[in-house]
Parts: C-alpha cells; sequence; structure tokens
C-alpha cells in the first residue's frame, strides 16, 4: 500500500501517512488527500504570517539606521563647517 511505502521514509510525518491508510482503507483516499491538504495549507498560511511579523522589527532598525546614515552625511560636514567657522 502506499501508506506502508511512505511508512518506511524518515521524511514523512506520521499523521500524513495514518491519513492515507485511513483514506486507503475506507476507499476514499482522495478526500483524505484534501484534507492532508487542507490541514497543511492552514499550517504554512500561520507560520507565514508569523515570520511576516518577526521581520518587521528587523526591518525597522534596518530602515531606521540607513536613515539615521543619511542624516549624519548631511548634518556632519555642516558641524565640522560651523565649529571651523567659529576658531
Amino acid at each position: 500500500t502506499i501508506r506502508d511505502g511512505l511508512a518506511k521514509s524518515p521524511r514523512f510525518p506520521k499523521t500524513a501517512t495514518n491519513l492515507i491508510g485511513i483514506g486507503e482503507e475506507a476507499g476514499a483516499l482522495e478526500k483524505s488527500l484534501n484534507k492532508l491538504t487542507a490541514f497543511y495549507k492552514l499550517q504554512v498560511d500561520f507560520k507565514l504570517g508569523n515570520l511576516s511579523k518577526a521581520i518587521e522589527p528587523v526591518l525597522l532598525v534596518v530602515v531606521f539606521g540607513m536613515v539615521l546614515a543619511l542624516a549624519l552625511a548631511v548634518f556632519l560636514p555642516m558641524w565640522k563647517m560651523n565649529s571651523l567657522m567659529k576658531k
């Protein structure tokens, strides 16, 4: 059976192999594969949503650093000239 072949591989999770085995026994492999697809789609969507939330602070710090570097590149020469003119 398909379940036996997948159970030998360590790459397939037990949940998937068990659900495929149940689908084979019941004669409704297509329905069980559709349920498995919906389950993993939900998991991937959830993890991608969390990933984007985790990346936001990093991007914020990077953008802040770029703006700070730009501002310093503009103002440091002006401050240097101002201090030279006072001497």
